[in-house]
């Protein structure tokens, strides 16, 4: 029974004319008409210190070149509101006429504010009250430096060894650049604007209990002691790169997420224990890099998520090293029949590691491969929610100092995480050079913990570039952007899909393989967003040989997948006498190898049950191309002569990995036909024969390119005319 014929391969064209005059263009082209098969012969184709110092300066000037405008004396410290409105006045008055001034009077009127008494008065300011640009200072800060005996202040203005409080007059810039050392509790404290004045005068801050959220270090480079323990709102990431002489950090329980001291070489302890996220039990700190710290003697970084201790190695300082007590979050890892491994802890050495279960349900089986956690005997059911105990024998850590105080320790806990199924796929494996092809990207989440912030970034190689206006989503046209990366689409929640599709134009060489990348980033509420998950899918894309067909038919068990686009013979004189000819590599030179390869014919048998099959090939009469119900004269006995056939097995079809066995083992199609002659006009002639349970798989009948002969009878043709026949393909699934 024929089953599959896919498309015609245009066998024979002919031009015809006398013997001294142009003549018979032959050529194949195969032409898609499902279901037939078939190959037809056709035509051819065609920085605020600085602005304190200025202003000091300015005043030091006023006061050499205007004594005699000194009236009245006056403290550095207090002005008359009078004297404060006139100056508003005059300003005002001089700003009035600036579009007209010249440069003389511009330097006139610098002159007359020069005359003003030093501006050293900070203006005062509340934070996420007033603009951070129009105050010099937050009011509660100056607070503490007022009236907390706790701030402390050198050289004492009152009792030497004693500070009070600098009183309720105003606060100056030259007070502050006296300030050595800072120490509050606030319950109230929200920010340290101002502290930039210290300098470089600061030694030591020590902040506790506040709920700082505005934190400038960068002008005090001197400081050697920074403390913000206890901030009851999670603390920002401090900028610590300016700080290089800092030897003392301490942060504990302040709900600092990062941590970075890579600039501060001279740094000796470190306390940064346990940090959880406001208002909950999960730690935030993850990581920590103490690599450039070669000064260190003290790190106590208990109580957080740090999986990784490895950056201690080589400090030779370290004496005291407490990691323990980690609290440690994970998706449930893949299980393959009842087993799965944990890889998150890392260790220099990879040693001294002992698990104990925690709650896990059931009787699991846990042990450690180096830093890997080995369990055995669970499920998704039996982890979710449950945690198991670890913890390193300090001796065998290498990391700090040989012989030193050394734990690292904790629980890790398993939480069913959102889970994102995402797919990306071409929608053909093969396209011709040049030519557009879509894509689908498709996410679904499997679980009832919600995917959010879900991040699309598209990433093409040379010869892939994204088709603008193409980007949709559920049918909806988008922006291009959105696959650029940074753009937020949400969240899914469970069972909820997203289809993304959008189309490529596709350029190389034949053969090629041309690879886009999907990457999806998102986050969930498990550990407080900082579970962040990062997956790539890939596909690819070909570029065909341009004298190949191709239908991959996915949905069907059986079926011809590529047969030969044409046979080009060229144009010939007519003869009195029979000729035979044979192909010109001249005519086949865009985008294919099949002059060096040859053509091919490919067929599958995916079936369970191999009833066995045969691929035949059948030539039609020649016909006029322009009226296809009149014959080529003379063409009785014409015939396409196919000679060094062979088949050809091949492997993991259309991938890259596919690979064509010319010599394939059995079980193989039994019959093959070395040489076949296909005269037109008459019944089909089989090529290849499969019996039951042979020819399983996909397999192609190879043809070289110097093998495929037209034979022409005497005189056959008519002078100036177009003539064409076709080559049909049929895969029957019977021998």
């Amino acid at each position: 029974m024929n089953i599959n014929r896919i498309g015609k391969t245009t066998a024979l064209l002919l031009l015809l004319g006398s013997l001294t005059a142009p003549a018979s263009l032959v050529q194949a082209k195969t032409y898609e008409d499902v279901p037939t098969a078939e190959s037809s012969i056709l035509s051819r184709t065609a920085d605020p210190i600085q602005v304190s110092q200025e202003r000091l300066k300015r005043a030091e000037i006023e006061d050499s070149e205007d004594k005699t405008e000194e009236s009245t004396k006056e403290t550095e410290i207090t002005e008359s509101s009078e004297e404060k409105e006139k100056e508003s006045t005059d300003d005002e008055t001089k700003e009035s006429s600036t579009e007209s001034s010249t440069e003389t009077t511009d330097s006139s009127k610098e002159k007359n504010k020069k005359k003003q008494p030093r501006a050293t008065v900070l203006k005062e300011g509340t934070y996420g009250v007033n603009d951070p640009s129009s105050y010099d200072i937050d009011d509660l800060f100056v607070d503490i430096l007022r009236n907390n005996y706790t701030a402390t202040h050198w050289p004492p203005p009152n009792i030497p060894g004693t500070f009070i409080g600098y009183g309720g007059t105003p606060m100056t810039e030259e007070y502050l650049s006296t300030l050595n050392q800072f120490n509050g509790t606030s319950t109230k404290l929200k920010s340290l604007k101002g502290i930039e004045y210290a300098g470089d005068t600061l030694s030591a801050i020590n902040v506790a209990y506040a709920y700082l959220e505005d934190i400038d270090l960068s002008q005090n480079t001197q400081v050697i002691q920074v403390g913000f323990n206890g901030n009851k709102v999670p603390l920002p990431k401090l900028d610590l790169s300016k700080n290089v002489g800092l030897s003392n950090l301490q942060m504990a329980s302040s709900g600092v997420k990062e941590v970075d001291v890579s600039h501060n070489y001279n740094l000796q302890h470190l306390m940064i224990q346990n940090n959880l996220a406001m208002g909950t039990q999960i730690n935030t700190i993850k990581k920590i890099d103490l690599s450039n710290n070669a000064k260190l003697l003290l790190v106590y970084a208990q109580g957080n998520q740090i999986r990784d201790i490895s950056s201690a190695n080589g400090l030779t300082n370290l004496v005291n090293m407490n990691f323990s007590d980690q609290t440690i979050y994970v998706p449930i890892p893949k299980i393959d029949d009842g087993k799965a491994t944990v890889d998150i802890l890392k260790t220099t050495a990879q040693s001294g590691l002992t698990v104990t279960n925690g709650d896990i349900s059931g009787v699991p089986i846990l042990s450690a491969n180096g830093d890997k956690i080995i369990l055995e005997n669970v499920t998704k059911e039996s982890l979710d929610g449950k945690y198991l105990n670890f913890s390193y024998d300090g001796t065998k850590l290498v990391e700090g100092k040989s012989g030193g105080s050394k734990f690292f320790s904790g629980k890790i806990y398993f939480s069913t995480t959102s889970d994102l199924e995402h797919s990306l796929k071409v929608d053909t494996k093969k396209v011709d050079n040049n030519s557009t092809v879509g894509w689908t990207w498709k996410l679904k989440n499997l679980t009832a913990v919600s995917a959010d912030n879900i991040e699309p970034e598209l990433t093409l190689p040379s010869g892939l570039a994204l088709v603008s206006g193409s980007v949709k989503i559920d049918g909806s046209t988008v922006s291009d952007n959105v696959l650029s990366g940074g753009t937020n689409l949400g969240s899914l929640s469970k069972d909820q899909e997203k289809k993304i599709t959008f189309e490529t134009t596709a350029t190389g060489t034949v053969g090629t393989w041309l690879e886009a990348k999907g990457n999806l980033k998102w986050d969930d509420s498990i550990s407080e967003g900082t579970t962040n998950y990062d997956e790539d899918r890939l596909d690819k894309v070909q570029i065909k040989d341009g004298e190949q067909t191709y239908t991959p038919k996915p949905s069907e068990e059986m079926g011809i997948l590529s047969v030969p686009v044409r046979f080009d013979y060229g144009i010939k004189d007519m003869s009195n006498t029979t000729q035979s000819f044979g192909l010109s590599p001249d005519l086949y030179q865009t985008n294919t190898n099949v002059v060096t390869n040859g053509f091919y014919t490919r067929v599958k048998d995916d079936r369970s049950t191999s009833t066995g099959w045969s691929l035949t090939a059948q030539l039609s009469s020649f016909v006029d191309v322009n009226d296809n119900s009149r014959g080529m004269p003379d063409s009785h006995g014409t015939a396409l002569r196919l000679e060094d056939m062979s088949i050809e097995a091949i492997k993991d079809r259309d991938t890259p990995d596919e690979a064509v066995d010319p010599a394939p083992a059995s079980p193989q199609p039994g019959t093959v036909k070395s040489s076949e002659t296909i005269v037109a006009g008459q019944s089909a002639k089989t090529l290849v024969s499969a019996q039951p349970y042979t020819g399983q798989g996909t397999w192609q009948l190879r043809i070289p390119f110097n093998k495929v002969f037209l034979d022409l009878p005497a005189n056959a043709g008519k002078e100036r005319s177009n003539f064409q026949a076709k080559l049909t393909w049929s895969l029957n699934d019977t021998p």
